[in-house]
């Protein structure tokens, strides 16, 4: 991880956070905006950072061709504040990402559904997101937690990683339940393998 993050609380920001707060349609606009408050607030008086991986970026520029002028105006009054960082480029650890979340999905989706929104594997798309906020070490803000529910699993059962904007909540897994999967055997060969392809 390198060295010259300025603060400990550190987001990193999923495509939906940016597409709620530029949409004037959106349903959860005013939850977006909230959240850009607060977290604009905590980076004033140098409480937190806010990132974005290459791939939001991409994301975004695909959805430029369908936004309105004004909301690619408010798109760009925010990029302001964001600090890109270096990806990964590792496929076989994108894959790995899915396949453990297919597996811990197929297992224990009750177990998982914390939030009643369902619980899916990421796209490819979803899995570098994911693979880049584990590498940095930075909290996963997004509205769509059922494509992120292996996170929180990547960390100890206390540590508040994945941020949901819509409830305005962390989501936090119960220990029993995040001691179950991590303790589950097939679940611990993928995860092994994923840090390997990932040299930690």
């Amino acid at each position: 991880m390198p060295e010259n993050f300025l603060s400990e609380k550190r987001y990193m920001l999923d495509t939906n956070i940016f597409r709620y707060k530029i949409d004037s349609s959106s349903h959860y606009r005013n939850e977006a905006k909230k959240f850009w408050t607060m977290i604009l607030s905590e980076m004033e008086i140098g409480e937190s950072e806010i990132f974005v991986p290459h791939e939001v970026l991409r994301e975004l520029e695909i959805q430029s061709y369908l936004m309105m002028d004004k909301e690619k105006r408010r798109l760009d009054a925010v990029r302001g504040f964001l600090t890109i960082l270096p990806e990964i480029n590792n496929r076989q650890a994108e894959h790995m990402i899915r396949k453990i979340s297919a597996y811990i999905r197929s297992n224990y989706k009750k177990e998982l559904d914390v939030i009643k929104r369902g619980v899916e594997y990421p796209s490819v798309s979803d899995s570098r997101i994911l693979l880049n906020a584990w590498q940095y070490d930075c909290i996963l803000v997004t509205a769509n937690i059922k494509d992120f529910m292996l996170f929180p699993l990547l960390f100890d059962s206390d540590a508040l990683k994945l941020y949901d904007p819509i409830t305005e909540n962390y989501v936090v897994l119960d220990p029993i339940v995040h001691e179950t999967i991590t303790n589950d055997k097939q679940f611990n060969v993928m995860k092994q393998e994923l840090v390997q392809l990932l040299n930690y």
